[in-house]
């Protein structure tokens, strides 16, 4: 799984969709459906991202028409030429993201979508030795579907769930109810309403069935998780119900395989301490410590060599840019230390984790020579 340490093919990088944070949502619902997330901006510069999982979010059944989009915008971290497979993993597992932009220069030249890391993930076969069982979300909680819309809404606040399977009155399955389709569904109502109304749609009255999906998907429960991995990928799905003997027993998610390939990559026996941030350089704090996450995984493959803690102090200049000073802590090895300085804090990451493998590098080339000599 080595190659999961690499850094991002720029291939899987896909375009994408730009919008000022005014914009109205109600007009964009259906290009954040097709697309998956689209990215939002505040004075022409990145403000955040909003996808089908940020409209889920929404917690009021009645929605206005001009609600601008950036209302819903959630600030993900970003990822660049540096950012490397297991920490994109990582990311979307915490941020639960459909997309992150990706970034050259501090400017958005696209996005990496979730679905092509999943696509990374069944290549290197992270999964392939675990069962459905393993990753699933269980007990499973099961509405019918006479129920109305606002129980349906009221079970997924009490239970942090966003997806409900919708039973039959012969409890079988007959559909899926997403929180996405509740919004979309009341965008819709909102956009027919009349002006007396003032452009929103109460949802009270409505069943369960009546806007659940029908399009869903089952599984084995003790199948092969990679098998499901590779369904989730063809369907263009997000969410199937795990059987067992035919009777519900988990619901499966994209964000239950991210957990679990985040479990499976998460072997850090190190210690992170950031130092210096201020309230600029604060919001970039996930991406500088995925940064440091790739710099340790870089010099962990040295044999003989282990991080054992890095302390990076942060500092911006005005006239200078940023200044980053790291102590990085190597098991039975010392203490090594890096100080550089750019304009762009990306590129002074990048300048650091570059001088820290070349120093840390030449150690253990002079240590094998020294063995050599004696």
């Amino acid at each position: 799984m080595a190659i999961a340490f690499e850094t991002i093919p720029k291939e899987i990088v896909s375009k994408s969709s730009v919008y000022d944070y005014k914009v109205p949502l109600a007009s964009l619902v259906e290009k954040i459906n097709e697309e998956g997330a689209v990215i939002v901006t505040r004075n022409n510069r990145y403000y955040g991202i909003v996808d089908r999982k940020a409209l889920g979010k929404r917690r009021n059944l009645t929605v206005s028409q001009n609600l601008p989009v950036g209302r819903l915008a959630v600030k993900t971290a970003v990822v660049h030429s540096g950012t490397s497979i297991n920490s994109a993993i990582k990311e979307f597992n915490s941020s639960a993201a459909s997309a992150l932009p990706y970034m050259e220069n501090n400017r958005v030249k696209g996005m990496l979508k979730r679905s092509n890391i999943l696509k990374t993930i069944l290549s290197l076969h992270m999964l392939s030795d675990k069962k459905v069982s393993e990753a699933m979300s269980s007990p499973i909680l099961v509405i019918e579907e006479s129920e109305d819309v606002r129980r349906a809404k009221e079970l997924m606040d009490q239970y942090k769930v966003k997806k409900l399977p919708v039973a039959s009155e012969k409890g079988e399955i007959y559909g899926v109810l997403r929180y996405s389709d509740i919004l979309r569904f009341g965008m819709k109502g909102a956009s027919r309403s009349s002006k007396s109304s003032k452009g929103t749609i109460s949802m009270s009255g409505t069943s369960a069935g009546e806007i659940a999906s029908h399009d869903f998907r089952t599984v084995d429960a003790d199948s092969n998780l990679e098998s499901a991995l590779r369904d989730f990928i063809n369907n263009k799905n997000s969410t199937m119900i795990a059987t067992r003997k035919g009777k519900p027993v988990g619901i499966l998610t994209i964000s239950n395989l991210f957990e679990l390939a985040s479990k499976e990559i998460s072997t850090n026996n190190y210690d992170v301490m950031l130092s210096g941030l201020d309230e600029y350089t604060k919001e970039y704090e996930s991406d500088i410590l995925n940064e440091m996450d790739r710099i340790a995984e870089k010099i962990d493959k040295f044999s003989g060599i282990k991080v054992s803690y890095i302390h990076l102090n942060v500092k911006r200049m005005k006239s200078r840019g940023y200044e980053l000073r790291a102590m990085i802590g190597l098991t039975n090895k010392g203490i090594t230390t890096v100080h550089v300085e750019d304009f762009n804090l990306y590129k002074t990451l990048q300048k650091l984790e570059k001088i820290a493998y070349s120093k840390i590098k030449n150690q253990k080339e002079l240590i094998i020579t020294n063995r050599e000599r004696d």
